[in-house]
């Protein structure tokens, strides 16, 4: 509230009503406020927002007229904040950018900003006061007010003149941008009595207020401005760009940062993209990417020291300097995920890339728990097992030896690239990380590896796709368990011939049929390798899993089955429970129920089959069947087809 009534002190209220004025829509009820600008007064743009809500428009401001539309305009206040500045727009940008409205924020709420909160130190710089919080405003002596500092100076420039006696009101948000006013005209020095400073170092003084003597005022020419326009003749002049190869390196790096001056994010693309190739044909260094070290992130890892070990391997680099100064500003770590428990076991994935034999070694722990002769029992039931090993979602830690070679297998690869002398030795490579925390690891990594080789010679597999909860079991009951979904199981036919005879097969047979027109054949279309899980309440029955996400005729499938659930949909509502949701399940029931008992019916036999298990306990002649039927169902009627959408599952 202090920072609102700091600002209300900037209001001219003599003429509060007449505009421009940047206002804020609060509540005394919710914390949800709105901060916007007119260049009309106040009760002009308070009864347009009336007028909007009335009609139940969106406006120019969708969440904001949804909310009021909601909780009712009559729960909010309009309040003017600043009024009579020149540029109303910039001003409402700064106020909004310092206060964060939730009703100015424009993304929606399922979009979240990544990495949208910075950072403890980051915020530190940031943090504003709860006094004298305000827009500075700017004045020559006996002039108007005005909100630009920036263009009061550049004015004064252009009519060269040398000082200037200025007053400042008191505030902390400067429109134009401290940085910008600091870049442009920092080295100006400011004067009061026998006081003077450099305005660069003058923030503070300034932003309490007062009358300040400015001169000589000094504008300070951007070099990548100068940059800037050599650049823009060279990509105005294609002409130009076959001369670049007589230009020197340092010329194309300097280019490289005045590209920064262009506005838009397309538009310094373009030059950065030409000068990059340039550099890297002469260098072989790609400074857009800059020098990248990637490692598995550890907490033992000092990163600083990492940094320091690649600074002088650019010091004695053969790079031309332009280049080296500019690589210095772009490294950067990139921390790799680190493998989860479920990666040293070994799971279904792996199963296929083992040259072993499905050989049973369960005599080798009598202690764990067993199905028969073999061993089946949850992770967790294992005797004294490891905490870190019952959720195989863990993240164990790396061991040193394989951080030091991982470390300097990225040492080496950066000196080969920066053609640096410089040797690392192995007492650098120790200094990047903080050995009394390895010292620590040591036992417990040992122990962690125990637990792995003890259960490398057993299938780790998760449970119902839960892979918290992970089940142990012999490798031959695994190919049991196999063997009865899909090999010994009716509703599949097994085939002794490879898998590229079957596709070239079932291509021929897409073909004839004159398929494409439902969907392409994905020439790089493979079979998922198939497997079973195991079910949570009862381990002694497994779910079959066959992956078709990459089969070669999947957008055709996909589209087939849209066809089946439009058809399915349109029948009568009293011939069956196809549902689009579980939520329509008891108004069924209970419009079968009233039905029944208009028709006297007294007996009714139910069965009840697990949906999981039907997919591969039903006859395949038996789908065929009952998709004749519906088919002819709607032939009957005079049913043509079935207008399926080519994007989404509209039908």
């Amino acid at each position: 509230m202090g920072k609102f009534v700091s600002l209300l002190l900037n209001v001219s209220w003599d003429s509060w009503d007449i505009g421009p004025v940047v206002y804020v829509l609060t509540s005394p009820w919710t914390r949800a406020q709105y901060m916007g600008s007119s260049p009309r007064g106040i009760y002009i743009r308070w009864a347009e927002h009336i007028r909007t809500v009335k009609v139940k428009g969106l406006g120019v401001c969708p969440r904001l007229y949804r909310w009021l539309q909601m909780i009712g305009i009559g729960q909010y206040l309009s309040v003017p904040l600043v009024n009579g500045v020149t540029s109303v727009q910039s001003a409402e940008l700064v106020i909004v950018k310092n206060f964060s409205p939730i009703l100015n924020y424009r993304r929606s709420m399922r979009q979240h900003a990544r990495n949208s909160r910075p950072g403890r130190i980051k915020r530190r710089g940031k943090r504003i006061s709860d006094t004298d919080v305000g827009l500075v405003k700017v004045r020559v002596i006996g002039g108007q007010w005005s909100d630009s500092v920036l263009s009061l100076l550049r004015q004064a420039v252009l009519l060269n003149k040398m000082k200037l006696f200025i007053e400042f009101s008191a505030g902390n948000l400067w429109p134009d941008g401290w940085p910008l006013l600091r870049r442009c005209f920092g080295v100006t020095l400011v004067k009061l009595g026998s006081l003077r400073v450099p305005l660069k170092d003058a923030k503070s003084m300034l932003q309490k207020g007062g009358v300040w003597e400015l001169g000589p005022i000094l504008f300070t020419t951007n070099r990548r401005a100068i940059h800037k326009g050599q650049l823009k003749l060279h990509l105005l002049q294609p002409w130009r760009r076959r001369l670049l190869r007589f230009e020197p390196v340092s010329l194309f790096v300097r280019w490289f940062k005045g590209s920064r001056e262009f506005f838009g994010k397309q538009t310094r693309a373009v030059p950065k993209g030409i000068l990059a190739r340039a550099i890297k044909c002469r260098t072989g260094i790609d400074v857009r990417h800059g020098l990248v070290v990637k490692l598995r992130y550890d907490h033992r890892v000092d990163s600083t020291k990492v940094h320091a070990v690649v600074l002088r391997m650019l010091s004695r680099s053969t790079l031309p300097q332009a280049v080296a100064g500019l690589l210095k500003r772009k490294i950067r770590f990139v921390w790799r995920k680190n493998v989860p428990v479920s990666g040293y076991f070994r799971t279904v994935q792996k199963l296929g890339k083992m040259s072993d034999d499905w050989v049973c070694s369960c005599h080798l722990e009598p202690g764990w728990e067993h199905s028969g002769l073999h061993v089946m029992t949850r992770i967790g039931g294992i005797p004294g097992i490891h905490d870190l090993l019952r959720n195989s979602r863990n993240v164990s830690r790396v061991l040193p030896k394989h951080g030091f070679l991982e470390l300097g297998k990225q040492i080496v690869r950066i000196a080969s690239n920066l053609r640096s002398s410089y040797v690392v030795e192995k007492r650098e490579l120790e200094g990047c990380w903080n050995l009394r925390l390895v010292v620590e690891d040591d036992y417990y990594l040992t122990f962690l590896n125990q637990w792995f080789l003890r259960l490398k010679p057993f299938l780790c597999i998760p449970i119902d796709r839960n892979t918290a909860d992970t089940l142990v079991v012999c490798l031959v009951l695994y190919r049991h368990y196999l063997h009865m979904s899909f090999t010994w199981n009716s509703s599949f036919r097994a085939v002794s011939c490879g898998e590229d005879e079957v596709l070239f097969q079932m291509r021929e047979v897409f073909l004839d049929l004159n398929l494409l027109m439902l969907g392409k054949w994905d020439a790089g279309g493979r079979f998922g390798e198939a497997y079973v899980l195991p079910k949570h309440k009862d381990l002694s029955r497994w779910r079959p899993i066959s992956p078709t996400c990459a089969e070669p005729t999947k957008l055709a499938s996909s589209r087939v089955a849209t066809a089946l659930n439009a058809l399915l949909f349109a029948l009568p509502a009293n011939t069956g429970f196809n549902l689009k949701a579980v939520m329509h399940f008891l108004p069924g029931i209970l419009a079968m129920d009233r039905d029944f008992r208009q028709r006297y019916y007294h007996d009714l036999v139910t069965a009840s089959f697990d949906v999981k298990d039907m997919f591969v306990s039903l006859p395949h002649a038996e789908v065929i069947r009952a998709i004749d039927e519906i088919t002819a169902y709607y032939d009957n009627k005079g049913w043509k087809g079935v207008q399926v959408a080519k994007r989404g599952k509209k039908a």
